[in-house]
């Protein structure tokens, strides 16, 4: 072979090596990030090695075979079976990268407000339930008609029209008034209206605590996370990839509940939520990876995942294809190399000259 052609192969084997160790190295690296969530940090490292180190044999074995003009087939089918792996390991690593800050910044402005929607909708709910004045409303005209009732002199004291407004009285309350008898019929009055009172006082200050209990509880829970979230969403960068997936979740987790309280106490008639569940708390994920980009949310960023993904895989054996030349094609170069230099009977000949072999 000619010096020329020597230099050129060896070259071309050199950047081959270069080539192979940089595309191999970075799919070993991305698929051992892909497959962290699924095998863990041992196992994904492990079968990273495996995988890479049969792109690596099969890319060597592959430009073996071309040279020497056997068949490719079975080489090419096992090598799409394992670049399949990898594929899948380099694409969720791509794009896990590529999309981790836009999917946490966006699902969390969207739980942000929906948290904010469900505080403010199961507080009013709670207040507009809050049937405190209606009930002092309908009792303290009862109350002032008992009274002038005991006092009349018509029918005074307990009689039956006196029982009757006690009766509706005990209906609206819920509870037992009891009958008390005072030393003239102004007294017993007097002692029935207090009673009434100091019941309706009583109902009405467990209502409105009750309902202020939740609504504290409520307002506490939200005030607790929606400063964390306007916080990181205002650093983003390495805080927003640090905290997204913690927020995501106590996110989704307090709107649930608070819909949860607020339904339970009002009742599915006067109260009604959609729970929520974050979609990207699980980037990382090679499921997560594959159904954001089928999703389409961000299709640029899934193209150039996808494109990443199988150059490193890809890129060695292209390159192989196009600089491999067949073994007779360098044997026949070598020959013409040889006549060119030693033609016989001065003229060319197209043959290599061997030896003379002495008689």
């Amino acid at each position: 072979m000619s010096k020329k052609g020597n230099g050129s192969n060896a070259m071309e084997n050199l950047v081959l090596i270069i080539l192979a160790f940089i595309c191999v190295s970075i799919s070993f690296i991305q698929t051992g990030r892909g497959y962290n969530e699924l095998a863990g940090p041992i196992f994904n490292w492990a079968f990273s090695i495996v995988i890479s180190l049969f792109i690596l044999l099969l890319n060597f074995r592959f430009r073996d075979h071309l040279r020497k003009g056997l068949t490719i087939v079975g080489i090419l089918a096992f090598y799409l079976i394992v670049t399949s792996f990898s594929f899948a390991g380099n694409f969720n690593a791509f794009y896990s990268q590529f999309m981790q800050k836009e999917l946490y910044e966006n699902e969390l402005k969207d739980f942000r407000s929906k948290l904010e929607g469900i505080q403010q909708k199961a507080v009013t709910a709670l207040d507009n339930s809050n049937d405190a004045d209606e009930i002092r409303a309908k009792v303290m005209p009862l109350k002032r008609a008992l009274e002038e009732q005991i006092k009349n002199p018509g029918n005074p004291g307990m009689g039956q029209k006196a029982q009757s407004l006690v009766a509706e009285v005990e209906t609206i309350l819920g509870t037992t008034i009891t009958p008390l008898q005072g030393r003239s019929y102004e007294e017993t009055a007097t002692l029935m209206g207090t009673q009434i009172e100091n019941v309706l006082n009583d109902q009405l200050n467990v209502l409105t605590a009750d309902t202020d209990r939740l609504t504290g509880r409520i307002n506490a829970m939200a005030d607790s996370i929606k400063p964390l979230i306007d916080e990181t969403l205002l650093n983003g960068g390495s805080m927003l990839r640090d905290n997204g997936k913690e927020l995501l979740d106590e996110s989704a987790r307090i709107h649930n509940t608070i819909g949860e309280l607020a339904m339970n106490t009002l009742g599915t008639d006067q109260f009604a939520y959609e729970a929520i569940q974050s979609q990207n708390s699980q980037v990382g994920k090679i499921s997560h990876s594959f159904q954001s980009a089928m999703r389409g949310d961000n299709p640029q960023a899934a193209w150039i995942a996808g494109v990443a993904s199988l150059a490193v895989d890809l890129l060695v054996p292209l390159y192989i294809v196009l600089t491999v030349r067949r073994k007779e094609e360098e044997e026949e170069e070598e020959y013409d190399d040889w006549d060119s230099i030693h033609p016989a009977n001065g003229s060319y000949t197209g043959k290599k000259v061997g030896p003379r072999v002495a008689s």
